[in-house]
């Protein structure tokens, strides 16, 4: 049966909103990691402090 699609959901489409399903974009994660590595100074964190 063909479903409807409501108005949520273009309105998700039309502005690009990120669901929970979808992981981001391989770029945006990097970039996310990156920012977490580098509020890490002294290294004292193990990969253990980044999560997916």
């Amino acid at each position: 049966s063909k479903q409807r699609k409501t108005k949520l959901k273009e309105l998700d489409a039309q502005f690009n909103v990120p669901t929970l399903c979808k992981p981001p974009p391989l770029a945006v994660a990097t970039t996310l990691i990156m920012d977490k590595l580098d509020q890490d100074v002294n290294g004292a964190n193990g990969p253990d402090a980044i999560k997916t």
